[in-house]
Parts: C-alpha cells; structure tokens; sequence
C-alpha cells in the first residue's frame, strides 16, 4: 500500500489504513518519515519478509546515518498525544473551511485537505493570492490542497483560515468596490 503521502500522522494515525482496519502486506513511506531529509522505507509482514533474502533488496544510498536518525526523531514523535493534536486541528480546519465564502466541497482526511470551489474561482488564483499573504498551498487540478506542517497549532490554523477567507471574500465577483 502505497503510504508515501498519507502515512507518518498525516491523516491522524501513524497510517492511514489503519481508518479502515486495513493489513496490508507492503507498505511505502517516504516524504512524511524524514521530517524534511530524504528517506524511503518498504515495511512488510513477515510472509512478505521471508521471500527477502540477504541482500535481494537494496540501494546505493539506502542507511544514511544522518538520515536515519531523523526519521528516528519522527517515529518517536508520532506518540498518542501528537495524533490528537493531528486529529484536532484537522477538525479545527475543516470546520472553519466549512464555513468559509466559495467554497463548493471539501475532500480528504486529518491534514490532508482538497478544497473545491464554486465556478468562476480558479484554485491557481486562490494560490497565487496566499502566497502574496504568506500563506503556502498547493494546487491538484481544479482543487487547492493544504498539506500543513502536522507540528500546527490552533493559531496557525486561524491564521491560515483567515488569509483564506479574506482571499475568497476579494475573489468573490458579487461583492461590488463600495462593500470592499
């Protein structure tokens, strides 16, 4: 299962098939695991394993001891009370983006966000005016995608929802020069 982006607390549990009571066989990490240094990891379970023999699997640059003792620091970290605050400003932000002006739907799990809007507001427009506020999104398509630090507090989230409100108050094309 491929866990490259939803894995290590993105979605609020260390794995993201663990929302589904999913075991799977394989499983890839990578982005989330280093906190910033460049890792990959495949865990298997142990049928999996088996079929691995002594060096059947490898890499040139695998088991850089700096690396690795970054993604030590990250694993160590992911303990039950890093989770809930995942969990809950994953609520905090859904919640206030449910409230937010043009937005058509939301998508997604735990900090992990899609925001679709209503037509005539371009998700590139939306970026390019947080960016201008110094507020950080991506784009997926017609979607913004907020993928925030999972080390988020309750004031980053209200920070960020309020350069997003005001941007999508000053894209809204019924709102006339003197309501401005």
């Amino acid at each position: 299962m491929d866990e490259v982006q939803t894995g290590v607390g993105r979605t609020g549990t260390f794995l993201c098939c663990e929302h589904y009571n999913l075991q799977p066989d394989v499983v890839t990490l990578a982005k989330g695991l280093g906190g910033g240094l460049p890792i990959g990891a495949v865990l298997m379970n142990e049928k999996v394993a088996a079929g691995m023999g002594p060096s059947s699997h490898g890499s040139t640059f695998g088991g850089n001891p700096v690396v690795c003792a970054g993604a030590n620091v990250v694993v160590d970290r992911m303990d039950a009370s890093f989770l809930a605050n995942v969990n809950e400003r994953a609520v905090q932000l859904r919640t206030g983006l449910e409230k937010l002006p043009r937005v058509r739907s939301l998508s997604g799990i735990g900090l992990m966000v899609g925001i679709e809007f209503l037509e005539g507001i371009k998700a590139a427009d939306v970026l390019a005016a947080c960016r201008e506020k110094g507020l950080l999104v991506l784009t997926a398509k017609t979607r913004l995608r907020l993928l925030p630090p999972l080390t988020l507090t309750a004031h980053d989230v209200e920070m960020a929802l309020d350069i997003l409100g005001s941007v999508l108050a000053e894209m809204d094309p019924s709102k006339t020069e003197e309501q401005a």
